[in-house]
């Protein structure tokens, strides 16, 4: 079938590697090279710094809303590349700070990012490892039996507990 006949679902299930082969090259790279910068693989840290300045490739992602600020793809793509390839210590001193946070990614734009090739090769690195990430979570999470909950409030969060109330 033709890409131009393809619905929406079918492109997105055509584009997307399979779970098993993310997870595989998730254990593997210890770090990307896009132009002069090494871009070092998601974790838990940079998630939560993500979160932090709702970036458009974490929040866009599951859908919520994006705020209009945020909406630029790349500032977004310079605030992804900056977390993950600057000097760590640097990053988690800045990212709380918003002007300096916001300097930093400038100094970014204006340096090694300061390339449209490279700019635009940073975009199909940001999805593959936002979707290895996500991949290897799934799979720790189904390896300690932690299936999703279908019943959401009190009852969830009590999983293992017994009930405080009849």
């Amino acid at each position: 079938m033709s890409a131009e006949h393809l619905t929406d679902e079918e492109a997105i299930n055509e584009a997307t590697p399979i779970r098993s082969d993310l997870l595989k090259t998730a254990a593997l790279v210890k770090g990307r090279k896009l132009g002069p910068l090494t871009v070092r693989p998601m974790t838990a840290e940079t998630l939560s710094y993500l979160f932090e300045i709702e970036n458009f490739f974490i929040r866009g992602m599951k859908g919520d809303r994006v705020a209009p600020a945020n909406a630029n793809a790349i500032w977004s793509t310079a605030e992804f590349i900056y977390i993950h390839s600057a000097d760590e210590d640097e990053v988690a001193e800045t990212i709380w700070d918003k002007a300096a946070f916001k300097q930093a990614v400038r100094g970014f734009l204006a340096g090694p990012l300061n390339d449209a090739p490279t700019l635009a090769a940073a975009l199909p690195i940001i999805e593959q490892m936002v979707a290895e990430y996500f991949a290897a979570q799934t799979q720790a999470q189904e390896q300690k039996g932690v299936k999703g909950l279908k019943t959401p409030g009190k009852a969830s969060a009590r999983v293992g507990k017994q009930a405080t109330s009849r």
